[in-house]
Parts: structure tokens; C-alpha cells; sequence
């Protein structure tokens, strides 16, 4: 009988422990959750700029002629001059650009945060550089402030025209 009083509660510290065991296990896969959550966003939004920049080598293949056309300074924005979607349409080849470019920087400045974009043509290859910003990061500073700034991504395309 002695030796039973000894062991009264043991069960109860037994079941706290495993409690704690169980819950700091939560904690663990809440933040791996949160990563994983994170990590493919980031990885969405970069997809979306190596599609963007796929669209608008093909719509300079479509027009390859008049590649030359598309060269364009780091830029968010392009205003195009007519739609040349419409039936019985005719552009010109610099209409078609202004056309595809607008069309493109519009869908751009959609899909990608703080998109920008720049083409160069150097007469065998052309080039698409897209900077966007990533996720935002969180830093601790000295004196245990936190400062967050997103990441600016880049993507470079060089492919033969």
C-alpha cells in the first residue's frame, strides 16, 4: 500500500509531458507549413515572369523581321497605338509592336509585383531582363526593431531570333 501512494500523480506528469511533447511537434510543422506557404508563392510569381517573358519572345518571333523594334529601356509601362486584334485590321510593323509591347506590359503589370521590364536586340539574340519584387523580408535590427523590404527578383532571357 506504501508503495501506491508513492505513484499517486505520476499518470497526470506523465500526460503534461506528453501534452508538451505533442504540442511543440504543432509548433514545428505550423512553421514548416508557413514556409512551404511562402516558398510556392514565391515560386508562382517567378513562374509568372519566365511565362511573360516566353509570351513576348514568341510575339517577337511572330514579327522577327522588325525584331529591332522591340529594343526598350527598363520600363513598367508601354502605350501602344492601335489594336490590331480587330477584323480586317492592317498594321504596320510598328503598330504590331506598340500593339503586342502595351498588351504585354498590361499583362505584366498584372501577374508581377512591381514588374519591369527590358528587351535589347544585338541582331542574332534577344534579350528580356523582368525585375519584380519578391516576398517581403523580415529582419531584426540591432536593438530588436524589425525592418522588412522585398527581395527584388530577376529573370534573363537570351534566346535566338
Amino acid at each position: 500500500m506504501k508503495n501506491f501512494r508513492k505513484q499517486q500523480g505520476s499518470s497526470l506528469l506523465e500526460a503534461m509531458i506528453s501534452l508538451f511533447v505533442l504540442g511543440v511537434g504543432v509548433l514545428g510543422v505550423l512553421a514548416l507549413q508557413t514556409k512551404s506557404l511562402r516558398f510556392n508563392q514565391q515560386a508562382y510569381i517567378y513562374s509568372q515572369a519566365v511565362f511573360l517573358a516566353n509570351e513576348l519572345v514568341e510575339h517577337i518571333r511572330i514579327n522577327s523581321d522588325h525584331a529591332a523594334l522591340y529594343v526598350k529601356e527598363e520600363s513598367s509601362s508601354h502605350t501602344g497605338s492601335s489594336d490590331c486584334i480587330g477584323a480586317g485590321s492592317a498594321c504596320t510593323p510598328t503598330q504590331i509592336k506598340d500593339w503586342n509591347l502595351s498588351s504585354w506590359y498590361t499583362s505584366m503589370s498584372e501577374r508581377l509585383p512591381n514588374g519591369k521590364a527590358a528587351i535589347d536586340y544585338d541582331g542574332d539574340n534577344v534579350t528580356i531582363t523582368i525585375s519584380f519584387d519578391g516576398l517581403e523580408r523580415i529582419e531584426k535590427l540591432e536593438g530588436g526593431s524589425e525592418s522588412s523590404a522585398a527581395e527584388r527578383q530577376n529573370y534573363i532571357l537570351t534566346t535566338a531570333i
